[in-house]
């Protein structure tokens, strides 16, 4: 799994905690559904791999320096630090040969994977660049052939930009924005 627009690194955590069958909130902190009788049980019991068998690589990106200090941060309390590669830098330098490397690093083939990202919507850039950035990563995307794109976009322009057709496009809501969650395959 590859999220080249991390933040604070939601995504890959969950991702990394998600490969692992481990529970996504944090230690300490009770989910409310372990207080309702039929499902009190459900939380508290220990959970297997959906597929053991299998191994995970998640690499998370991130332009700002803050922002990757946060996310290498978030990950380590989330104990995910050993599962997740972490990159600082603009996405369009994690190319497809440096994804191949990490891969072939962890003893995976580098043929196939999912990108999973939330870019961003246009609230710190000007339509322009947004536009700009959106067509980027939609020539960025499609240089991962054999991969599928999850994005969760709430710009009604980003489809248009982004170029191709999605597979799968379903509405949502992002907090208080109407947003869609779109399916690529590359």
């Amino acid at each position: 799994l590859i999220d080249p627009m991390a933040g604070c690194g939601t995504i890959a955590i969950e991702a990394a905690c998600l490969a692992q069958a481990r529970p996504l909130w944090t230690q300490g902190y009770v989910p409310a559904a372990a207080q309702l009788p039929p499902l009190g049980a459900l939380t508290s019991a220990p959970t297997k791999p959906l597929f053991a068998d299998t191994r995970s690589l998640v690499i998370a990106n991130e332009l700002e320096s803050d922002a990757h200090q946060r996310l290498m941060d978030n990950a380590r309390r989330a104990g995910v630090s050993d599962q997740v590669t972490s990159f600082q830098g603009d996405f369009r330098d994690l190319s497809p040969e440096i994804v191949a490397e990490a891969c072939q690093a962890h003893g995976l083939r580098p043929d196939a994977g999912l990108i999973l990202t939330n870019p961003p919507y246009g609230e710190r850039l000007a339509p322009a660049e947004l536009m700009d950035l959106y067509k980027d990563f939609g020539v960025y995307c499609r240089g991962f052939r054999g991969y599928r794109a999850g994005l969760l976009v709430a710009n009604p322009d980003f489809e248009r930009a982004f170029g191709g057709q999605p597979r799968i496009k379903k509405p949502l809501h992002n907090g208080p924005l109407h947003a869609q969650f779109l399916l690529y395959d590359l």
